[in-house]
């Protein structure tokens, strides 16, 4: 599958605009984009083609040879990505 083209899932947070996205991780050879901040239980996460999320913030390019149980994070949209293997 093009990788253009692959569905990912992502919080409602950044679905909507209204937050950045600060924390990705893959398992399972899926992607979750998130913004870090609290959900309601209610609150499902919504899926994309990963092309619409990456066309919102070009820094995730780097991160899309994330390998499977790999997680990154960042502070803000400023800071730099940090890798981390999911313990």
């Amino acid at each position: 599958m093009d990788a253009g083209h692959q569905a990912v899932f992502i919080c409602s947070h950044v679905f909507e605009g209204r937050e950045p996205i600060l924390y990705v991780c893959r398992t399972a050879g899926e992607f979750q984009f998130l913004c870090g901040s609290v959900h309601e239980e209610s609150d499902l996460p919504r899926v994309a083609g990963m092309d619409c999320v990456v066309e919102r913030d070009a820094s995730l390019v780097e991160l899309l040879d994330l390998p499977d149980d790999w997680q990154a994070e960042r502070g803000d949209v400023k800071s730099p990505w940090i890798r981390s293997h999911i313990d």
